[in-house]
C-alpha cells in the first residue's frame, strides 16, 4: 500500500464519519405519509413543522443513509484500486 492509498482510506473513512454524524432525516405524519427532513446533527434530531405549526418528530432515514455509505465506500475503494501502482 503508498502513500496515496493510504490518503484515500484516510479521505474515505472521514467522509463515512461526517456521514454517520449528519445522517438524512425523515418525518412519517399522521396520514403515514414520509416527508424528507434534510440533515441534521445525530444527537440533535431536527423537528418538522407542519402547516398548522404542529411539530411532528423526526427519526433517521437508515435506508439512505447505508445507501450513501455504500456508495462512499465504492467509490472510495475504487480510487484505491486506480491508484495502485
Amino acid at each position: 500500500m503508498n502513500e496515496t492509498q493510504k490518503m484515500v482510506l484516510l479521505v474515505t473513512a472521514a467522509v463515512v464519519a461526517v456521514m454517520v454524524m449528519f445522517p438524512p432525516y425523515e418525518v412519517v405524519n399522521y396520514n403515514h405519509v414520509t416527508i424528507m427532513a434534510g440533515y441534521g446533527f445525530l444527537l440533535d434530531l431536527p423537528s418538522y413543522v407542519m402547516e398548522g405549526g404542529r411539530q411532528m418528530p423526526s427519526s433517521v432515514n437508515v435506508k439512505t443513509l447505508l445507501a450513501q455509505i455504500l456508495g462512499a465506500i465504492v467509490v472510495g475503494g475504487l480510487v484505491f484500486l486506480a491508484t495502485k501502482r
